[in-house]
């Protein structure tokens, strides 16, 4: 309603006044799918006149990804607002991923202020209660229970559209984090189905209904990106890297946490496409993961080895750097690092 969109403006410039260099959506999660391009126009009018940044996770990056970069450039270009497009590369294939960087190329040529940038793991990361639709989850854990086993409610569920089942592949979907079926992680769900003896839908459900009390932990691998899609966004002048990763550390509340990339997203960027493929320099390469990113949010401090800056400083042993965490055991420190200052 009017009111509700008000009041979200509220809170926006509340949070800009705090601080805050802008906001992010995620418009393909279930969460945000609803959210039309007028009210995020209205809350990017907010952010534009502000001189912030507006983050986006399109709406769709699989068979209608250039329609959804499309949309969030008109965004860009109807309020002026500074445009991030996370993780940009559709799970398309090359053909999407060279029609989404004609698609900023355009929009630099107009003069729009767009940036954009991509994780560096071949597979996308996601809760698997990402398959359900938003009512499924309202309510007490035994309400989710119960309409996890109600057949009618499976079969809505079956036909939700969402960003896992939109990979159409179960063999490129894999099982990473739960409690309930320790022993099906790191498989593929039609290999879970295979033991189970059920359908990949039937045993993504079993592992929903068994973790219902803990449905942040079961999380999903989608493999749908080859590492030369990965190198050509790479290698666009605009793109910097990121983690796309919650941050973590390896002692204290967090040491038992995982997140895929976390703690590799670095050195596997440097190790494959500095020193094994060449596709960067290494000073471009630190400068995709340092100044590029500090201008992008406004650090005048931060990003560079100068005068007046803060000395971040992090001392590599070149030839030893390299990642170490793998699919199964992803929270291991980048080997080849001497100090962190």
């Amino acid at each position: 309603s009017a009111e509700e969109l008000g009041a979200m403006c509220r809170d926006l410039e509340v949070s800009l006044d705090a601080g805050a260099y802008g906001f992010s959506s995620g418009l393909e999660y279930v969460q945000e799918r609803a959210c039309p391009a007028q009210e995020i126009d209205a809350l990017c009018s907010i952010v534009s006149r502000r001189g912030g940044l507006y983050a986006t996770h399109v709406r769709d990056r699989d068979r209608h990804a250039v329609a959804a970069i499309d949309e969030a450039i008109g965004t860009c270009r109807r309020t002026g607002v500074r445009l991030q497009i996370s993780h940009i590369t559709p799970r398309g294939g090359m053909a999407d991923t060279q029609a989404a960087l004609s698609r900023v190329d355009g929009a630099l040529a107009e003069g729009l202020d767009v940036g954009f940038d991509m994780h560096t793991r071949l597979f996308g990361f996601t809760h698997l209660k990402n398959l359900l639709p938003m009512w499924v989850l309202e309510g007490a854990t035994d309400d989710v229970r119960r309409r996890l086993l109600d057949p009618r409610v499976l079969d809505r569920i079956r036909k939700h559209p969402n960003l896992i089942s939109a990979v159409g592949d179960w063999a490129k979907i894999v099982l990473v984090g739960s409690i309930a079926f320790d022993s099906f992680n790191g498989l593929t769900f039609d290999a879970v189905a295979a033991r189970k003896g059920v359908s990949p839908f039937e045993a993504a459900m079993d592992v929903l209904r068994a973790d219902v009390e803990h449905l942040q932990r079961p999380m999903v691998l989608l493999k749908t990106y080859s590492e030369d899609v990965l190198r050509t966004t790479y290698v666009h002048p605009g793109c910097m890297p990121g983690s796309d990763a919650t941050t973590l550390a390896p002692d204290g509340v967090l040491a038992d946490e995982k997140f895929h990339g976390a703690y590799t997203w670095a050195a596997w960027f440097l190790r494959r496409m500095v020193r094994e493929t060449r596709a960067l320099t290494l000073p471009d390469a630190i400068h995709r993961m340092t100044s590029l990113p500090a201008r992008r949010l406004a650090l005048e401090d931060r990003g560079r080895i100068a005068r007046g800056c803060h000395a971040d400083i992090v001392v590599l042993d070149w030839n030893r750097y390299c990642d170490r965490g793998t699919v199964d055991n992803p929270a291991q420190l980048a080997q080849g690092v001497e100090h962190v200052m």
